[in-house]
């Protein structure tokens, strides 16, 4: 069970390499962190936005983006989305709440994801997985489980049905948190978010397909 203090400890050691990737894919001019002990930035993290980056494009006026940063210890093949900060409480988790946010940075180890969530694709998918996905629903598949990873079956907007994993995570405080992994073939082909994959080799960010 990791803390609070530890989530931030990692994330701040990965920041150099995130700070490299917006520089080198994304042409940023000027990156701005928000720092949790300021009053602002912590408004900013409370919306879950970690930084905004400037960036410039030939011909074009520059433009800000507010990014929300997700560090992974291991690409598994999915994004693990929050759907409850605090499931007794029904405290909403970043998945459903970010609605400020223009793009995901996610990192694991092998690849570098960006996920859009400025064209409105990534809410809708979050609404439809929240009645997909109640909390009812979510409070029966754990009812007498005894660990925090249940494989279950939903709906898909075209009529399908594929398997997600829902995951129970607690935090130092004895409150649990829920969140839903979906593979990023689901991601891409069902919900149709914009998705771009890169190879994390550190040094030049390979764009690779999704399979």
């Amino acid at each position: 069970m990791s803390t609070f203090k530890d989530s931030l400890g990692i994330e701040k050691s990965l920041q150099p390499e995130a700070d490299n990737f917006y520089k080198k894919n994304l042409a940023a001019v000027t990156i701005i962190r928000y720092d949790w002990n300021d009053p602002v930035g912590r408004e900013y993290q409370n919306n879950d936005i970690d930084c905004s980056i400037e960036c410039y494009a030939p011909g074009i006026d520059s433009f800000w983006l507010n990014i929300s940063e997700k560090f992974r210890q291991h690409d598994w093949g999915d994004m693990c989305i929050e759907l409850w900060n605090d499931f007794d409480k029904k405290k909403l988790g970043w998945g459903l709440t970010g609605k400020n946010v223009d793009m995901y940075l996610y990192r694991t180890p092998e690849n570098i994801y960006e996920i859009w969530r400025n064209n409105g694709r990534f809410d809708f998918m979050m609404e439809y997985l929240s009645e997909q996905l109640n909390w009812d629903r979510i409070k029966n598949e754990f009812e007498g489980w005894n660990k925090n990873r249940k494989t279950v079956n939903i709906a898909l907007p075209n009529g399908d049905a594929c398997n997600v994993t829902l995951v129970r995570g607690q935090t130092e405080n004895k409150y649990f948190s829920i969140c839903v992994s979906i593979p990023w073939k689901i991601l891409r082909d069902d919900f149709l978010l914009e998705i771009q994959k890169y190879k994390n080799d550190y040094k030049e960010y390979r764009r690779v397909a999704i399979y």
